[in-house]
Order: structure tokens, then C-alpha cells, then sequence
């Protein structure tokens, strides 16, 4: 079964983001996202990704190397920077 759109919705924006180098966009997140606090209530869970990406250098865009769905909703991306 896969995931329902709130779910694919936010991994695919993060997924172009990242691949895009859009830096500002990942700043502002919880504006831009689509369906944003539906995926991350409170942003504890989010908020490692884009202190990962900021780490490898604002010239780094993002490698997604692993995608799956737990439990219908989980999204277990893994993006590698550099």
C-alpha cells in the first residue's frame, strides 16, 4: 500500500529540495513544505537534516541512498552531503 499524500507530499518536496540545493527553501520548512506539521508535529525529528546538509558546505546537494515506508506512514529516507 503506499503511503497516503501528506506523507509522499512532504518526502518528495524534501527529496527536490535537497537534490536542488534549495537552501533557503529547507529553512523555512514549516512555511513551505506541503503538509509540514502533519509529518513533523514538533520539528525535534526534522530539524537534523538540514543542520546535515548546512554541515557539508553551501555548494553540497543532496544524495538520497535509501527510501522506504514503515507502518504506511514513516518515511526512513537517507541522504548522504559532500
Amino acid at each position: 500500500m503506499p503511503p497516503p499524500d501528506w506523507v509522499s507530499g512532504f518526502a518528495y518536496w524534501t527529496h527536490e529540495v535537497l537534490a536542488e540545493g534549495r537552501e533557503s527553501d529547507l529553512a523555512a520548512w514549516a512555511d513551505k513544505a506541503p503538509f509540514a506539521r502533519q509529518n513533523h508535529p514538533s520539528a525535534e525529528h526534522f530539524l537534523p537534516l538540514p543542520f546535515a546538509y548546512g554541515a557539508g558546505g553551501a555548494w553540497v546537494k543532496g544524495q538520497r541512498v535509501h527510501t522506504s515506508c514503515e507502518y504506511g506512514v514513516l518515511m526512513m529516507d537517507a541522504y548522504v552531503f559532500g
